[in-house]
């Protein structure tokens, strides 16, 4: 059963749950960091800052 009723899964129901982070184990965290405390501006992690 689909999670609305239905017999069969549609595709895209099916690839939106191989693509979700959470779903398929893939959660990365500190995806950003703040680079200056005092600005408190965001910066994305591109594997610069250690994973702890």
């Amino acid at each position: 059963m689909s999670p609305r009723g239905l017999e069969e899964w549609s595709a895209n129901t099916v690839d939106s749950l191989l693509r979700s982070e959470t779903v398929s184990g893939r959660i990365k965290y500190q995806k950003t960091y703040s680079k200056d405390y005092l600005s408190k501006k965001q910066v994305r992690n591109k594997g610069n800052y250690p994973n702890i």
